[in-house]
């Protein structure tokens, strides 16, 4: 009887292990799956996706409905999520993590998506065409990638290692570079440290502070404000028509024993006091507020037009260029807390019709080189055909009437 008990038991033991077993056969996934979501609910849900199990790390899962994370999210093997316009994968608390690590894994959000951070690393690749909040970090590993062409805010840190590619609006906290940066959209940080490459060609860059010491250009139709300091230990090229704009002091040399150097084809706004220690070239304008010191070489069509003094520089130790003039283009700051007035001109270089566009504009003046005035206009006029005018570079000074922004002009 006590055989039979046991034997009885055995055999309930065995049938109840047999239903777990097929239970959790359907819980569990294995094998690389496509997972799609069939309800609103947590992510850790069998109920929630239409496999009934809980997703592998290495599955490809699409969101199309509300989705709450509760869990800590790792995405490697060649997986995948993709957040579709119709769905969201929103944090059920702060903390909340996503790392997409391997190469083929993907993290792709054309909805809407909120967490804490993160993270590619060994090849792992990301795309935002939608809303991504981020409340702490993004981290963009050696090797790794990620594409911002919809909104990503509400950041405290962005650190790129690999390749950071922007055309939407990309903010806030502090950006730092070390990988290869290409911006068309809108950029705004507390602070900026570029120690890669970093190329923008549209767009806006805003900055509270900004430090270069690797290779940094502006060019299209991208421009810069930065409100506080500018330092540039490394490589600036700043193309024909284009803009930086510093509301405080501009320092650019290197105390390494390299050489810094800023080719300024462009408008450089400085709104308090300047100083190089190495090169500037290019045949752009310098336009500084306050006290300015030259211990560098100076060369190219170069305007340096300082506000407070007589002459190139309130101090000159280094070597000015014979084609380097001295204010010509009569730009002037109103100080550390200057109005940024922002105007556009295009095509440039052009043969013979030049747009502006602007606001509450007063007038506008091209002048040569040597600073003789050959075109003036205080009329609201947005189109000016300068086919008349000889090859050359010019400089078009525009006002509101309280203050005026120069670029230059190339006239072929």
């Amino acid at each position: 009887m006590k055989s039979l008990n046991l034997r009885r038991t055995k055999n309930i033991t065995m049938k109840t292990l047999s239903s777990l077993l097929l239970l959790f056969s359907g819980l569990f996934c294995f094998g690389q799956q496509t997972i799609t979501s069939v309800a609103n609910g947590n992510a850790n849900n069998p109920f929630t996706w239409d496999c009934t199990c809980f997703p592998a790390t290495s599955d490809n899962i699409i969101i199309n409905h509300d989705i709450v994370m509760n869990v800590d999210w790792l995405v490697n093997g060649g997986g995948s999520i993709t957040v579709n316009s119709s769905g969201s994968f929103i944090q059920d608390a702060q903390h909340r993590s996503i790392l997409i690590d391997g190469a083929n894994s993907e993290f792709n959000n054309l909805g809407q998506t909120t967490l804490t951070n993160l993270a590619f690393t060994n090849g792992g690749a990301g795309d935002n065409l939608g809303v991504l909040s981020l409340d702490t970090g993004l981290w963009v590993g050696t090797g790794s990638s990620f594409s911002n062409s919809g909104t990503t805010s509400d950041l405290d840190s962005t650190f790129i290692q690999g390749t950071f590619t922007n055309s939407g609006s990309f903010s806030q906290g502090d950006f730092w570079n070390d990988g290869t940066v290409t911006n068309s959209g809108n950029i705004t940080a507390d602070s900026l440290l570029n120690t890669g490459t970093f190329n923008s060609s549209g767009g806006i860059i805003t900055a509270t502070d900004f430090a270069n010491d690797d290779v940094f250009s502006i060019s299209g139709t991208s421009y810069m404000d930065v409100s506080n300091n500018f330092f540039n230990l490394g490589d600036i090229t700043v193309a024909a028509g284009r803009d930086i704009n510093v509301g405080n002091d501009f320092w650019t040399g290197d105390t390494l024993g390299g050489n810094a150097t800023i080719d300024n084809d462009g408008f450089i706004v400085v709104g308090n006091d300047f100083t190089n220690t190495n090169d500037l070239s290019g045949d752009g304008v310098f336009c500084i507020a306050n006290s300015s010191a030259n211990a560098g070489d100076v060369s190219g069509l170069l305007d340096i037009c300082d506000n407070t003094g007589s002459g190139y520089f309130d101090i000159n130790t280094g070597t000015i260029g014979v084609t380097v003039t001295d204010c010509i283009s009569g730009c002037f700051v109103s100080g550390p807390a200057y109005p940024v007035f922002v105007f556009e001109m295009y095509p440039n270089p052009t043969k013979s019709i030049l747009n502006i566009k602007h606001q509450g504009i007063a007038s506008i003046e091209i002048v040569d080189i040597s600073g003789k005035t050959v075109y003036y206009n205080n009329s609201d006029i947005t189109r000016i055909d300068i086919s008349g005018l000889s090859e050359g570079v010019y400089f078009v000074k525009v006002s509101d009437g309280r203050h005026m922004s120069t670029k230059k002009l190339i006239k072929q």
